[in-house]
Formats: structure tokens, C-alpha cells, sequence
């Protein structure tokens, strides 16, 4: 996939290398983003978890009300800890300059990767399923949706 932003970015800064990590660096600054948006994004790759009920849900989207509900509606355990760990990838993307499926796909895949290493570093013992899932919408586009459960 071509980083296309990234590759305008390289063009400038010839004949000198420029690296991924050079152009987070330079594009970051350019466009004043907050520190805090970079450990929101940390986060996102490399995500806290708590377990409730002998269940694990990512931190960052658990509710004990929503939870309780999903329960409450006849959910079982394991659905309800579906509902409550699935993530909208390509939401993340919505109104940003020069996005395409093509990286919804790569950043889904690199979420799915990184939380499957994060969810076996912390409970070594248990087995997950990560999945990247594809959802038709009626105009014909996909949602990108990540998703953990045991």
C-alpha cells in the first residue's frame, strides 16, 4: 500500500532519508497536535484490558452498565463480551484527507496483530481469537471492524 501523504513528505526532504518515524515526527508538529492524541493512539495499538466476570474487555470500552445490560438481554458471556470489545476501524478514518480502504485494511491488520501479542503477554495462559471483520453497508462500501473474544 503507498503511503501517499507520507511519500510527498519523503519528496521534500530529498535527497535525505526520511523515515515513518521522521514523518510521525515532522507531520505531528506541522499540524500542532496535542501530546495527549499520541498516547491515545499508543493506547489504541497497545490497549489496557480488565477482566470482569472471568471475561476480558478492552479498558477503554467497557461500561458495567452496558454490560450489564447485554447480559440483562439475554446475551450470553461471550457475546456480550463481543459487543463490548468490537472497535469501528474505519470510523477512526471518517472525514481525514486521502484515506482509503486500503488503510482501514493495514491499520486493521496492524491493530489485530499487536492486540493479540498484548492479550497473550498479559494473560499467557488463555486463548483469544482476534478478528479483523468486514461488514457490507447497503451503498456497497465495508465497515472495518477489529474484534477479541475467547
Amino acid at each position: 500500500m503507498e503511503l501517499s501523504n507520507y511519500a510527498t513528505w519523503q519528496k521534500a526532504n530529498s535527497p535525505q532519508p526520511y523515515s515513518l518515524f521522521d514523518y510521525v515526527y515532522g507531520a505531528g508538529r506541522s499540524a500542532n497536535i496535542p501530546a495527549d492524541l499520541f498516547i491515545a493512539f499508543a493506547k489504541l495499538v497497545w490497549p489496557d484490558f480488565v477482566e470482569i466476570d472471568g471475561r476480558i474487555f478492552l479498558a477503554e470500552q467497557y461500561s458495567k452498565t452496558k454490560h450489564e445490560e447485554l447480559l440483562k438481554n439475554g446475551s450470553s458471556t461471550q457475546e456480550a463480551q463481543y459487543w463490548m470489545n468490537v472497535f469501528s476501524v474505519d470510523g477512526l478514518f471518517l472525514e481525514i484527507a486521502g484515506d482509503t480502504p486500503e488503510h482501514w485494511e493495514a491499520f486493521a491488520a496492524i491493530l489485530r496483530d499487536s492486540w493479540e501479542a498484548k492479550l497473550r503477554r498479559d494473560y499467557p495462559s488463555r486463548k483469544f481469537e482476534v478478528r479483523v471483520l468486514r461488514d457490507e453497508n447497503d451503498d456497497g462500501a465495508d465497515d472495518i471492524l477489529i474484534v477479541f473474544t475467547e
